[in-house]
């Protein structure tokens, strides 16, 4: 019954015009809504109602934002008068414990996310932004690193009314999307990395777009997307220690295996530490005999993956 409620019911509940504009933090019982006669000749009692033994209920919104209504809803069996009228004054004396427990939820860090498949991570690893994106692109939350990647990238942007854009049309298009289908029904989908060129000619930022999962964070919060956002060069200096202990490199070795994982050619390298090309080759030499690669290209590749290993990806 709630599957069916989610995919079909939700979406013809005769009460929920209603509850749109009821007063914020008042508890109405469903008669005060609509009346029990025009309820009864609707396909949501006849066809998911009457057959729980439902016939009233009482409900409270919480909070508006927009455009979505967050209401606490209890439906019931029938109660004589007097039973309804005691269990609506219980409720109502309810609400601002609601609304805290809502606001509590709604509260949660911003460094707290929930990955598609439920699991909470209380810290973002270090330089990560991160980007929450409500209705409409609206941004909810961006942290300072996402902000001033954007601000350099020249491929995203955090508007100052707000809003989320990017001039790859597939971001925006995927980002929309999820946030349109929000609420109809289908699972939640993968996450999905996008690579956006940058107007420096720098390595393209890599975007993990995902929608949020847990039970709390999507009914308190509401649509969103979560946007990661990386620089993946952040990862190449830790990279390029792990790489010369790995391999007992020395300290010349390194400086060519830094080089060339800063995308330098060989003789630049050899212009910047006033030695020979002749000199830096026999050192490269000596890096290809202790580490089992033979191209220069190959340094870079290996570097590249345990950069990304050390970052997560």
């Amino acid at each position: 019954m709630a599957a069916a409620y989610r995919d079909h019911f939700s979406k013809i509940n005769p009460w929920m015009p209603h509850a749109s504009v009821r007063p914020l933090g008042r508890v109405m019982q469903a008669d005060e809504m609509l009346p029990r006669k025009a309820l009864r000749t609707t396909e949501f009692y006849n066809d998911y109602l009457r057959p729980q033994e439902i016939e009233t209920g009482f409900g409270v919104t919480i909070r508006r934002d927009g455009g979505c209504n967050y209401n606490f809803t209890v439906l019931c069996a029938d109660p004589d008068e007097g039973a309804l009228e005691t269990a609506k004054t219980a409720f109502q004396a309810l609400v601002p414990h609601l609304r805290e427990a809502f606001e509590h939820h709604r509260r949660q860090p911003e460094e707290m996310f929930i990955t598609p498949d439920g699991a909470a991570h209380d810290r973002l690893p270090r330089r990560r932004g991160l980007v929450r994106v409500g209705p409409g692109c609206r941004v909810l939350f961006a942290d300072t690193y996402a902000q001033w990647l954007a601000d350099r990238s020249g491929s995203l942007s955090i508007g100052a009314f707000g809003r989320f854009s990017s001039k790859s049309q597939a971001l925006t298009d995927y980002v929309e999307n999820q946030l349109a289908t929000w609420d109809g029904g289908a699972s939640l989908p993968s996450m999905r990395i996008f690579h956006l060129r940058r107007e420096t000619g720098a390595l393209p930022l890599r975007v993990t777009v995902f929608r949020p999962g847990g039970s709390g964070v999507v009914f308190f919060r509401g649509p969103e997307c979560i946007l990661q956002i990386e620089d993946p060069a952040d990862g190449f200096p830790a990279a390029v220690e792990e790489f010369v202990e790995l391999f007992g490199l020395s300290p010349a070795e390194r400086r060519i295996v830094e080089g060339l994982a800063n995308g330098l050619a060989l003789d630049a390298i050899a212009a910047e530490s006033g030695l020979s090309v002749a000199t830096l080759r026999t050192q490269l030499k000596h890096i290809f005999s202790k580490t089992g690669l033979n191209r220069q290209s190959g340094i870079v590749r290996y570097i590249s993956i345990m950069a990304g290993a050390l970052r997560g990806g």
